[in-house]
């Protein structure tokens, strides 16, 4: 994620807590996939996609 902030693929953010973020969100999402939850796929690509967003 550094390399994508310092190449503006991007936006500004904190990798550290982003990484953290993102793993938590694909556990839960695992967790929920195998619990049954269809819709923790696209859930999960909504929060990343937040994340991960484009620089301005």
């Amino acid at each position: 994620m550094r390399h994508a902030v310092e190449a503006a693929e991007i936006a500004e953010l904190d990798v550290d807590l982003a990484a953290f973020r993102l793993d938590a969100v694909l556990l839960a999402a695992n967790t929920a996939l195998r619990c049954g939850d269809e819709g923790a796929a696209t859930k999960a690509r909504r929060v990343t996609e937040g994340l991960l967003r484009s620089p301005r």
